[in-house]
């Protein structure tokens, strides 16, 4: 990683920061661990590593060409060791999952901690995978982009070296009728398998996600509300399991598929149309 990739790094865990101090408060760190270097001393970050200054001594060169010979100076490196800590992290298996949605594929890379998921890499593509859905099969410019992204997302996972994917498909594998030709192509052309879930299913995942986000446990059911691109779910849970679920086949694509394809500035007429379908 180098400095600009750090800075952005940085600026999407810590968005409250302005780039520009960010890129200061860099500046000033690289600056001080420079000199710190400079002068032989040793810098520990706890549970990271060390960093330290080793120095080679002098030695006689000899040029093959000329045959001259002449003195070499000390020589002055950096050494890294790792931490604990770090040691530990680096020998971790890192999955990776993808949440393959109408409108978005979302993918997720981390590596289990005690107690939970720690997330190395989000990344989210907006593939629009379900448009034209209501004709019942994904449209051919879908169906490209969807082949695309994947393509990209290999190469990201290939990259990072990640080869453990869960791949889930939720509504619109659930409803296009060339859903498995999609998925046939995708497993031949990257390797990814698509295990297109159930509502039951996708319904259990979302409370797990969502619970595992929330910083405190609850005595009592929740209520969750899945607005997709697809499709809409309601799931009352625990802890434990999913209590009870409902699902509204009306997403965000699809409804804007519908009633608003075409439109720039949709008319009164076309928002109340869609309005009476949410409704009824």
């Amino acid at each position: 990683m180098n400095r600009k990739e750090l800075l952005n790094t940085l600026a999407q865990k810590f968005p409250d920061f302005r780039k520009k101090d960010l890129e200061l408060i860099l500046e000033l760190l690289f600056q001080h661990l420079a000199q710190t270097l400079k002068e032989g001393r040793r810098i520990e970050i706890r549970g990271f590593g060390r960093f330290y200054v080793k120095e080679q001594r002098g030695r006689r060169f000899k040029n093959p060409r000329t045959g001259e010979e002449r003195n070499l100076p000390p020589r002055k490196r950096i050494i890294f060791k790792p931490g604990k800590d770090l040691r530990e992290r680096l020998n971790e298996k890192a999955y990776a999952s993808l949440d393959l949605g109408t409108q978005t594929f979302r993918l997720l890379v981390g590596k289990p901690q005690a107690g939970g998921f720690r997330p190395l890499l989000k990344e989210r593509f907006n593939v629009r995978l379900g448009e034209d859905l209501n004709q019942g099969h994904i449209s051919p410019q879908a169906f490209s982009r969807g082949l695309e992204t994947l393509h990209k997302i290999r190469e990201i996972l290939e990259k990072i070296e990640v080869n453990d994917v869960f791949a889930a498909g939720t509504a619109v594998f659930r409803k296009a009728k060339n859903a498995s030709e999609f998925i046939e192509r995708a497993a031949e052309e990257t390797g990814i398998k698509i295990q297109v879930l159930s509502p039951e299913e996708e319904a259990t995942f979302t409370l797990k996600g969502v619970l595992s986000g929330l910083k405190k446990d609850f005595e009592d059911p929740v209520l969750i509300v899945d607005a997709g691109g697809g499709s809409t779910e309601f799931i009352l849970g625990s802890q434990e399991r999913v209590l009870a679920l409902g699902s509204l086949d009306i997403g965000a694509v699809t409804l804007t598929a519908k009633h608003l394809a075409g439109e720039e500035i949709p008319s009164q007429e076309s928002l109340s149309a869609l309005q009476k379908e949410i409704e009824k």
